[in-house]
């Protein structure tokens, strides 16, 4: 009795095997450019589940499939490191979608990245961290301008206050000094 059962059931499994075949062969003959390999790579992920052949796609049928450019997917199997052979290769679709995905996730990072730093910036402009060129030209000019003009008057305003007997003396001392502080202001200003 264990023997017939034994023969019925590994007739089942026969027409499994034999279901799941006929319809790879289906589906590779539907679909332009994809291939249905017998090779099995990947592992069941547990004991008794059975592992379908892996699909694999040529450049053409999978940018056909995914509406992506050949190019886009070749870019993304090179940075990959896919090796890419002659014209028809065929790539498996875990290969391909990790081709394509990294590259969206690349532009989508990288657009999130630009988005935070604009609302970031926006942010401190709004909390006064952050002032336009504009705002910081306008301030130089309403609070380090006349603190040049007077520096530069100092030699002539001061001249006589400071030695009345020699007003000339004072004035090119005062104006050296002058010179020497302005000198000083622009290399720090400059970071030199």
């Amino acid at each position: 009795m264990a023997t017939g059962l034994k023969s019925k059931r590994s007739a089942k499994h026969r027409g499994i095997d034999r279901l799941a075949s006929d319809f790879a062969e289906g589906v590779a003959d539907i679909m332009d450019g994809v291939t249905v390999t017998e090779k099995i790579t990947a592992k069941p992920r547990r004991r008794g589940d059975t592992v379908q052949p892996a699909i694999k796609l040529t450049l053409r049928g999978a940018a056909d499939e995914f509406r992506v450019a050949r190019e886009t997917i070749r870019r993304g199997l090179m940075a990959n490191g896919v090796e890419l052979g002659k014209e028809g290769q065929t790539f498996s679709l875990h290969d391909i979608h990790a081709a394509i995905s990294g590259d969206v996730k690349v532009a989508t990072a990288r657009d999130k990245t630009a988005s935070a730093i604009a609302r970031e910036r926006e942010n401190r402009v709004a909390e006064g961290e952050l002032i336009t060129i504009a705002e910081h030209e306008e301030w130089q000019e309403r609070t380090l301008l006349p603190i040049r003009q007077r520096l530069l008057a100092l030699a002539t305003e001061m001249a006589q206050r400071c030695n009345p007997s020699d007003p000339k003396f004072a004035r090119d001392a005062l104006g050296a000094w002058a010179d020497g502080a302005l000198s000083m202001i622009r290399k720090d200003i400059a970071g030199k």
